[in-house]
C-alpha cells in the first residue's frame, strides 16, 4: 500500500521536507540511528510527472486537460530549475502581498460603507442598537457617529 500525497506548491513541498527529515532524524537520533539509517527512511518525494505517470485516469486528464496539461509543464519547470524556483518564490510572495493589501482594502471598503450607512440611518431617527445590529459595527462606534 502507498500513500500518495501531491504537493502543488514547491514551496510548501521543501518546507514540508525540511519539517519531515527533521522529525526523521529526531527519532532515529532517539533510538541511536546513524545519518545512513536516517536517510535510508526518508521518504521519496514524487514528482507531478511520476504521480501522473502511474494512474491512468491522471493521464487522461492531462491529454484532454489543456489546463492541467498546462499546470503540470510548468510545474515541471518550477521544481527542475533553481533560477526558476527562485522567481517562482519572489513571485508567490509578491502575490501573497497583493492579496493580503486586497484583503485589508476590501475591509476598510466594508468598515467605511457602514460608517456611512450608520450615519444615514441615525440621521433618519434609527435607534443607535438597531444600527449597530443592522451595519454590524459595535454600539460604542455607533453612539460616537451619532454625536
Amino acid at each position: 500500500m502507498t500513500d500518495i500525497e501531491v504537493q502543488l506548491s514547491p514551496l510548501n513541498m521543501i518546507d514540508r521536507g525540511f519539517l519531515y527529515a527533521g522529525q526523521l532524524a529526531a527519532v532515529n537520533a532517539n533510538c541511536g540511528g546513524t545519518m545512513r539509517e536516517v536517510l535510508k527512511n526518508m521518504p521519496r518525494i514524487l514528482t507531478l510527472t511520476e504521480v501522473i505517470k502511474m494512474n491512468a485516469a491522471l493521464q487522461e486528464f492531462l491529454t484532454s486537460d489543456s489546463g492541467f496539461g498546462q499546470y503540470a509543464g510548468r510545474y515541471e519547470d518550477v521544481s527542475g530549475n533553481l533560477a526558476v524556483r527562485r522567481q517562482f518564490a519572489v513571485w508567490t510572495a509578491e502575490m501573497d502581498k497583493l492579496e493580503s493589501a486586497m484583503a485589508r482594502g476590501k475591509a476598510e471598503g466594508e468598515k467605511e460603507r457602514a460608517i456611512k450607512d450608520a450615519r444615514n440611518l441615525l440621521s433618519l431617527g434609527v435607534a443607535p442598537e438597531i444600527v449597530a445590529k443592522g451595519v454590524e459595527l459595535s454600539i460604542s462606534e455607533v453612539l460616537e457617529l451619532s454625536r
